[in-house]
């Protein structure tokens, strides 16, 4: 700001939605993430640094986390949006992916193309966007079906690109898991797949979103 750029109004962001979402409870990550908690090639989480924020959320939902994940490494040759963009040598990230026993047994059906696969699509990391590998990354609708769940809850998460890598984490307690991204599907479409009756809603969309009202397409 001292510099005459742009600022973002994160106090104000928050006193907004503090004040105006009254159908909703609001849960403010501000606490639980920090700048290393980025990779320095992308604008996006990783996935190992937000296990916090992801248990501030599910305390919200009355929900349980995974007992214990076992990290492991998809590759070593991540270039984010801004490794093209700055024009310097930097080095290529690791994307390391949390998993469970659990998660390794769930089953995503990919609503676009009818087809299943699991919470993580390897061949997604040989192709222009690896940060897709997190849930097949832009996809309009997904339902996972979690067998292991001891409930029948469900959960409907709207996402965009930083939900792919935080959903997998708040999936223990949930039979069913419904990912929607309005900025592939228009939402007065979304009554004629989703049923919402009794389900845990979570919207969870980066600032960039909140801020471009273009970006979620309203009736």
């Amino acid at each position: 700001e001292e510099n005459g750029y742009p600022v973002m109004d994160y106090a104000a962001m928050e006193k907004f939605f503090e004040e105006n979402l009254g159908f909703a409870k609001y849960v403010s990550l501000f606490d639980s993430l920090d700048e290393e908690d980025y990779y320095f090639t992308d604008t996006h989480w990783q996935q190992q640094k937000i296990t916090e924020a992801a248990e501030k959320i599910l305390v919200s939902l009355e929900a349980k986390p995974f007992e214990d994940f076992e990290e492991k490494i998809a590759t070593e040759n991540f270039k984010g949006v801004y490794y093209g963009q700055s024009a310097l040598p930097l080095k290529p990230e690791k994307i390391v992916y949390l998993t469970t026993p659990e998660l390794e047994h769930m089953t995503v059906l990919n609503y676009e193309t009818g087809l299943k696969g699991g919470i993580y699509n390897f061949d997604k990391l040989e192709g222009k966007d690896p940060y897709e590998f997190y849930l097949s990354g832009a996809v309009p609708l997904l339902e996972v079906t979690n067998s292991s769940a001891e409930s029948d809850r469900h959960l409907i998460i709207f996402r965009d690109s930083f939900g792919s890598s935080l959903a997998p984490l708040l999936m223990r307690d949930y039979s069913k898991i419904t990912i929607i991204d309005t900025r592939y599907l228009l939402p007065n479409f979304i009554g004629n797949y989703v049923d919402f009756e009794g389900a845990d809603v979570l919207f969870m969309w980066g600032q960039a979103i909140y801020n471009d009202s273009t970006m979620i397409r309203q009736r």
